[in-house]
């Protein structure tokens, strides 16, 4: 839904001109059961309650329909439900799903309540006489994208029984961005899916390592998508089956939407930079704001034979939504000891380059980073840091030294930076950053945090790093956790990297600057482009819509819905 309905602009368009939007989370208003307890606790924490009462949550409450993850609502300014969408019958409508999601808004505005009337059927169950793909496809700059829906089975766990979707891609010499996104059906088997080359022989037990990529343990009537960039024409092979954790024999559908984003060159390395039009080289200067006479190149002033030492801080886990850490000995060795690798460590200043555009750029200015130099700071924290995320990746491909590297910038991958602010003494650097850490392989054990943001202050005269400062954000539910094939979203208290410059301490008085809320704005938008679409908190939104006279348009969705905690 994020990256494709609500990244499409004329959604956002739309959604700007008409309607007053919010997205709020299921767990707020109790409609997860399992999360009602941490979020009773984040409240106690925070000495926040949210108002269950209020017209606008009732109605919301009365428009969602049962047993759906993720509902969108359009509501009058009077509190009247004018339309629903279920998000997975918008998926399994198959076709131009931002065009089906347009006319389901117009519809609402038309008064022809879409979704409402008699509640909406359920998507009848396969049979011996529904009609399946074909299991090949054939992808070329007119034929893409393509669908394939049909169903998989349940093997005894540890072994596997795909069915196959053989993937021709050759047309594309010069490689692309191989994209599938997945849905699988309304009964009861949760479904596991991995992307093969061509030539491979598919495993028939055990974990699949030769997969390219993976998109495990989708439950019922949800989706995920798996994406690889690849370097020059090829086949592959789709394998789906049951998930080791459904009953054996059991059955379900899935579609698979499959298409290529053609690269124009070969061994070209095009990014996706959100909310820009343009593609990016890794430390380009993506935008700009400010005077150029303000303009400043850092690496220039960094003094390299400086040093700082950095602490590391990792509390445990505080609370779960499904309780994964101590659900058996193995998960609580894996989850409930986490600890940093190296409490201090002294970095060169050399090192802290990896956040530094490549150029001049002025207060306001926006870059991309490499997240591979990123990662020597999060190996800190556990040397099992990755740029490269296991669920949504984005591309990646192979130096001249034959190293995997991750091309950031692609949904979820990445990391970008800011000029947040300057002086004659002082720079201020402002940053987000993607990434995760493989605990343990064979377990498939995977810490996500939702994001790692954080800022660099660099003294202009001596070039020397005042300050640095990386973290997690602390909030509930920001780190997803996998392992051994289930998963669960947890609250860690505290996780950061602090180091300061105890010889420079002396005040700051910027000249430049832009506040702290449009930086983290612009950062959220690089990575999202459904952050262009205006929203508003559930407390502002019913008077954003009265003062606008404007329908609310409610995104209800499963976790948070502009970073990786879900």
């Amino acid at each position: 839904m994020r990256a494709v309905v609500l990244s499409d602009d004329r959604i956002i368009e739309y959604l700007n001109e008409n309607f007053v939007n919010t997205w709020i989370p299921n767990s707020e208003l109790g409609r997860v059961p399992s999360l009602r307890e941490p979020i009773a606790k984040r409240r106690e924490r925070e000495s926040k309650t949210f108002d269950t009462t209020h017209a606008l949550a009732q109605a919301i409450m009365k428009g969602w329909k049962d047993g759906s993850p993720v509902d969108c609502l359009v509501i009058s300014p009077q509190f009247e439900v004018m339309g629903r969408q279920p998000v997975n019958e918008l998926l399994f409508a198959g076709g131009d799903t931002p065009r089906h999601y347009l006319t389901f808004l117009q519809e609402s505005l038309a008064g022809q309540q879409p979704g409402l009337g008699e509640d909406t059927s359920e998507p009848e169950p396969l049979n011996s006489d529904t009609v399946l793909s074909r299991l090949r496809v054939v992808l070329n700059d007119v034929q893409t994208p393509q669908e394939v829906l049909n169903i998989f089975r349940t093997p005894e766990p540890g072994y596997q029984d795909y069915t196959v979707v053989e993937i021709d891609a050759t047309a594309f010499e010069n490689g692309g961005i191989l994209t599938i996104d997945i849905s699988v059906g309304h009964t009861e088997a949760s479904g596991s899916f991995d992307l093969f080359a061509g030539n491979s022989e598919l495993p028939t037990e055990g974990v699949p390592r030769s997969a390219l990529a993976s998109a495990w343990g989708i439950p019922p009537s949800q989706s995920r998508r798996i994406t690889y960039l690849f370097q020059q024409g090829q086949h592959f092979k789709l394998g789906a089956t049951g998930d080791w954790f459904s009953e054996k024999g059991s059955v379900n559908a899935f579609l698979a939407k499959i298409s290529v984003e053609l690269n124009q060159e070969p061994d070209s390395r095009k990014v996706s930079s959100a909310h820009l039009e343009q593609s990016s080289v890794l430390g380009s200067v993506l935008s700009v704001q400010g005077d150029a006479s303000d303009k400043i190149n850092m690496k220039d002033i960094l003094d390299k034979k400086a040093t700082l030492q950095v602490r590391a801080y990792w509390e445990p886990i505080a609370d779960t939504a499904l309780g994964l850490p101590n659900y058996s000995p193995e998960n609580a060795a894996l989850f409930n000891n986490l600890s940093p690798a190296h409490p201090t460590q002294e970095y060169e200043a050399d090192a802290f380059t990896a956040f530094f555009p490549n150029g001049d750029v002025a207060v306001g200015a926006l870059w991309e980073l490499d997240v591979n130099e990123v990662i020597p700071f999060l190996q800190q924290f556990h040397p099992g840091a990755t740029a490269e995320m296991h669920i949504n990746p984005g591309g990646w491909y192979t130096d001249p030294d034959n190293h995997r590297r991750v091309v950031s910038g692609m949904e979820s991958d990445g990391g970008f930076a800011c000029l947040r602010a300057l002086s004659s003494g002082y720079v201020e650097i402002v940053f987000r950053v993607h990434a995760e850490f493989l605990l343990d392989k064979d377990a498939s054990a995977y810490f996500t945090p939702a994001q790692f943001t954080g800022r660099l202050v660099l003294n202009r005269n001596s070039g020397t790093i005042r300050e640095f400062w990386l973290y997690l954000p602390s909030r509930n539910t920001n780190v997803d956790i996998n392992a051994f094939n289930a998963a669960d979203m947890v609250f860690v208290p505290r996780m950061e990297l602090i180091g300061q410059n105890a010889d420079d301490q002396s005040d700051i008085v910027w000249e430049t600057v832009i506040t702290e809320e449009e930086a983290k704005a612009m950062l959220a938008a690089a990575f999202y482009k459904s952050a262009e679409i205006e929203r508003f908190s559930i407390e502002e939104v019913v008077a954003q819509a009265q003062a606008k006279d404007r329908p609310i348009h409610v995104l209800l969705t499963w976790g948070v819905f502009d970073d990786e905690s879900c």
